[in-house]
């Protein structure tokens, strides 16, 4: 490895002191201690002769910024390992960054949504990352590591662009769920990789992956599979283990012809009391890994305040639904009164002007009151329809409310369940001291222990619904901004429209001021 100088030097004229970092040799540039921590540390430093690639193994740099990025401008190929990054701004020309085992929770991109990025691979294991949207912007990716970071929910919608895209691994994080709304179809993509996550379910059906050969989800908490494996045609390799897969999709998935599966031991299956089909863990009853995640959380845990937060975004998006419609109905009523009013004063002074012209000439006033009916109907027409949009989306958030109440309702119930364990926990044991016999404990346990497993059933239930009504309420907020967006330009199209018409009247009022001239001459 080539070594580094670090040279501080001193301008007596100008008074001003800058950090210099070289190399020795130039293939390649390995520099060592780059501190870079304050503004005026940034703003000063120089590099007068690194060359690509460059490698800063040591030192901190909490923020790559754009004044820094440009002072590396010649720079294509970064690696930036270990050096306390929280932010980083990548430059359109780079094609290799390797930021790995930082802090970064920011990736900064240019404004300009038009400049195309060059970036090849981009490696950012071992971060904070919460949030990847703004990578959709790197539509030239062959090769994308995010392992290790702190992503919750990821959404496939991201990548859709990276026609490139050959390896994408999103392993180690703490995924609860992968959603895919418009389709997912990378063409080249080879190897995919979501394991060592939280995942309970995952959706395949829009996926489109052609030459994909590895897919691995390892390590999660797996049962449910939405679409089949099968549809892969170039899967070669399926890591699957280290889930509980209900045993039912799990023959399924064996049943696909050529498809190699990794193994798990059978002690995991005996100690979780599981199944094993072909070397991999199942389970018939999902309430066997269906635990409280904290100790003390109850059987629901923090699940309560869930969907108490999930039923007050319910109704608040009723509420916002209502208020839209009440607003569009009553500016709409008001401006289609005014301007059906204004209409109709026109066509009045039309008539009294037609009785002065030649009716063989055409008034240009007539024209543009024509035009203005014209365009009225058409704004009656999508007023009308808006009313209908929101109508049928206050039906079915209605729906919506009450499938959430009726599905709270039977939380409800299993809850109560719940809260009666302590008092027959109490009973068992009077009876344990008053009893001598086996057989009867032995019952009586058996008992209990089936009554607590279907109790504890109920909780993947909950988690997957609970997952299902976020997604419906983040389309209902989406389609709720949409019809608001129209609701605007319906209201900008009525401005327009009185101004025409404002216009017309002018035009109307002058010509009949020159008629009237004319007649009394």
């Amino acid at each position: 490895m080539i070594a580094l100088t670090a040279v501080l030097f001193a301008s007596a004229l100008a008074g001003i002191s800058a950090t210099e970092y070289s190399c020795l040799s130039r293939k390649p540039c390995v520099l060592n201690d780059v501190n870079l921590v304050s503004e005026a540390e940034l703003t000063s430093v120089v590099f007068p002769d690194v060359t690509d690639p460059l490698t800063i193994a040591s030192g901190k740099i909490p923020n790559l910024t754009r004044q820094l990025a440009e002072k590396l401008s010649s720079i294509v190929d970064l690696t930036i390992n270990s050096l306390s990054m929280e932010t980083i701004y990548i430059r359109p020309e780079m094609k290799h960054v390797e930021a790995v085992n930082n802090v970064l929770h920011t990736i900064l991109v240019e404004d300009d949504k038009t400049k195309r990025y060059e970036l090849l691979s981009l490696n950012l294991t071992n971060n904070k990352l919460t949030n990847v949207a703004t990578l959709a912007r790197f539509d030239k990716l062959r090769a994308l590591n995010l392992d290790g970071n702190a992503l919750e929910l990821l959404s496939m919608d991201t990548f859709t662009a990276m026609n490139e895209l050959r390896t994408l691994s999103v392993a180690r994080n703490q995924l609860l769920t992968v959603e895919t709304e418009r389709g997912f179809n990378l063409m080249k993509l080879r190897s995919l990789s979501f394991a060592g996550n939280q995942l309970l379910e995952l959706d395949v059906q829009l996926w489109e992956l052609a030459s994909l050969e590895e897919f691995d989800v390892t390590n999660n908490r797996l049962y449910m599979l939405t679409g089949n494996f099968g549809q892969f045609k170039g899967l070669e390799q399926l890591k699957i283990s280290g889930n509980y897969w209900k045993c039912e999709i799990l023959v399924q998935m064996n049943r696909i012809h050529g498809l190699k599966f990794d193994s798990e031991g059978t002690e995991r299956c005996k100690e979780k009391g599981m199944t094993e089909v072909k070397q991999i863990c199942c389970t018939l009853d999902a309430s066997n890994f269906l635990t409280s995640p904290g100790e003390g959380d109850g059987l629901f845990g923090e699940k309560w305040e869930e969907l108490r937060v999930l039923q007050a975004n319910v109704t608040q998006l009723n509420e916002l639904v209502l208020q839209v419609k009440e607003q569009s109905e009553n500016e709409t009523a008001t401006k289609e009164s005014e301007l059906e009013r204004r209409i109709q004063q026109l066509e009045e002074q039309l008539e009294k002007l037609a009785e002065k012209c030649d009716p063989k000439e055409e008034s240009v006033a007539v024209e543009e009151t024509n035009e203005l009916k014209t365009v009225m109907t058409d704004h009656k027409n999508a007023i009308k329809s808006l009313e209908e949009k929101l109508s049928a989306m206050s039906e079915e958030l209605e729906g919506f409310s009450e499938r959430l109440n009726d599905f709270r309702g039977v939380v409800d119930e299993k809850f109560e369940k719940v809260e009666g364990v302590p008092e027959k926990l109490e009973n068992l044991e009077n009876v344990l001291k008053e009893s001598d016999s086996l057989g009867l404990m032995m019952k009586n346990l058996t008992v209990l222990e089936n009554s607590l497993r279907s109790l504890e059933g109920q909780q993947l239930k909950y988690h997957l619904s609970s997952v299902d009504l976020k997604s419906q309420i983040n389309k209902e907020r989406y389609r709720i901004d949409k019809v608001t967006d129209q609701y605007a330009k319906l209201a900008s199209d009525s401005e327009f429209l009185r101004e025409q018409l404002n216009k017309a009247q002018e035009n109307i009022g002058l010509a009949y001021k020159i008629i009237e001239e004319i007649s009394e001459e």
